[in-house]
């Protein structure tokens, strides 16, 4: 699997505890970077502020939404041609500049940015998901964002356990297997804190950019969103993060779907030409 490692901004470095100033930037790794950027084709690292390094990616195509209908005789179940479709788009790789470090804070373009209208939730659930979302690609988009979201800020294994096991279908991700699971145990570890976290670590993971890369169908959406993320722990962490998941329209709800995850999305600071330029939109509610 290949590595990349990447620098995290914004330490205050007049903090004291200097062994725990360099466990935020891990975290801000293992926590952010990792545990999301894990599911698909990669992996970001960030080992300290002063071990710093980068592997260049191979630039991919360009991310233009891919629509493919399913045939109409596919309707009594899922044949293995339209799996075939779901697998091709998943694995379709996403754009990439090759700038190891888009994810920091950057210069804001001027250029205006395309808008995604996201529908309102009509509910939320018991982990702190928002739920109630319409079976439309942007619909899949705003069910990602919070599923995402609640785990992130859950800061604990708990709480990451209990929304992957509400919200992945039969042949997804499991509280095991979850990259998220295994970025957010190395995390506690490693800060030394149990399992359940502490009120000293916080997250915050703000959904900033959408994309839909494509769909098969009505019920299946490959969904992506980019996210801007603080985190502190004796100090604070800025940086930029994206996810792309198989969404699957299932039982009137959207969920993450079976197979394996996506591609993994260039993480690139929100609202930048370089955002721009992979075919991110704003995010706004409706």
């Amino acid at each position: 699997m290949a590595r990349r490692h990447i620098r995290v901004r914004r330490l205050h470095r007049d903090q004291p505890h200097s062994n725990k100033l360099r466990l935020l930037a891990f975290i801000a790794s293992v926590l952010i970077i990792a545990g999301m950027l894990l599911w698909g084709l990669g992996l970001f690292i960030v080992q300290t502020l002063q071990d710093i390094g980068s592997d260049s990616s191979t630039p991919a195509a360009a991310a233009a939404p891919l629509s493919i209908e399913p045939d109409p005789a596919q309707d009594a179940g899922l044949a293995p041609d339209v799996q075939k479709q779901r697998d091709e788009l998943a694995q379709r790789p996403m754009p990439d500049n090759g700038n190891p470090y888009a994810h920091e804070p950057s210069e804001l373009t001027t250029r205006q940015a395309p808008l995604m209208v996201l529908p309102r939730p009509t509910g939320i659930d018991a982990t702190g998901v928002r739920t109630g979302y319409p079976q439309t690609p942007e619909g899949a988009v705003a069910q990602l964002a919070a599923i995402d979201q609640a785990a992130m800020e859950s800061a604990s294994l708990p709480g990451v356990r209990a929304v992957i096991s509400g919200w992945a279908m039969k042949g997804g991700p499991t509280p095991e297997s979850w990259s998220t699971s295994k970025a957010m145990a190395e995390l506690l570890s490693g800060a030394e804190l149990p399992s359940t976290g502490s009120p000293r670590l916080s997250v915050r993971f703000t959904p900033a950019m959408g994309m839909v890369k494509g769909t098969v169908g009505d019920d299946y959406v490959v969904a992506c969103v980019n996210f801007a993320v603080e985190t502190a722990l004796y100090g604070n962490a800025t940086a930029a993060v994206a996810d792309c998941q198989r969404m699957v329209w299932s039982q009137g709800r959207w969920q993450i779907g079976p197979g394996p995850e996506p591609a993994v999305p260039q993480s690139v600071w929100p609202d930048t030409d370089a955002a721009l330029d992979a075919g991110w939109k704003d995010l706004a509610d409706a």
